[in-house]
């Protein structure tokens, strides 16, 4: 790990090498002034790979107990639903369902609502599409999404250069250590925001960066959020 001067900290990871070879991945992440922490990749491969590399963190906006009063706003049209596993099987509109979030609606609310996806999965772990769905590649950064928590008067903007981004309330994450009372390991305790270039639909695959021997990506994701007081 490499941290730098002006808020800035880097991560080197590194798959060893096999039959299909090796990469390293460097994901770094920057805090500015202004509170807008960035997180982007680039990769070096030993060999041509494909390769989709995307941030996936959780947060909690009030530090003490769960997510379910966070207000969530995702500006999308559709989402893709999924089987008990969790596989992407179809795209639907979110119009007429607990995944509409085109205006501010509490987390915790939705969780509760009669449908087929939220019984079969228990909670929220969905990929929303931020522009028009099939899109896929990348785009220039903007904001996507906002978290609030009325509570603490925290807010949390997302910005992606991304066409989906993955939202998780974090049930699948019970039951690993919980030494930490209040920390993200507890069920429900945080939300995920994740970049994603485009879910893997049988039907139309989604976007891969091609990673050149020695070369590293043209264009590596960029994601970003900004933490403010409303």
């Amino acid at each position: 790990m490499n941290r730098h001067a002006k808020g800035g900290v880097s991560l080197m990871l590194t798959a060893p090498g096999g039959a299909a070879g090796g990469a390293s991945v460097m994901v770094n992440y920057r805090l500015d002034d202004d509170g807008k922490l960035t997180i982007e990749h680039s990769a070096m491969a030993d060999a041509p790979a494909p390769l989709r590399v995307h941030p996936h963190p959780y947060f909690n906006l009030n530090g003490d107990s769960g997510v379910g009063d966070h207000t969530l706003q995702i500006g999308a049209d559709y989402f893709v639903e999924v089987d008990a596993m969790g596989a992407p099987v179809a795209v639907a509109a979110v119009d007429r369902t607990p995944f509409d979030f085109r205006q501010p609606a509490p987390i915790g609310a939705r969780l509760h609502w009669p449908d087929s996806q939220i019984r079969l999965r228990g909670e929220f772990d969905h990929c929303f599409f931020v522009r028009s769905h099939f899109d896929g590649g990348q785009g220039a950064l903007r904001e996507v999404a906002r978290v609030f928590d009325p509570g603490s008067g925290r807010r949390l903007q997302m910005f992606t250069t991304e066409a989906a981004l993955q939202f998780c309330t974090g049930n699948r994450i019970a039951g690993q250590p919980n030494d930490v009372p209040a920390g993200p390991t507890r069920r429900r305790a945080g939300f995920g925001l994740g970049a994603n270039p485009c879910p893997d639909l049988m039907s139309k695959p989604g976007p891969t960066s091609s990673c050149s021997q020695g070369r590293c990506i043209a264009r590596p994701p960029s994601t970003g959020f900004r933490f403010s007081f409303r």
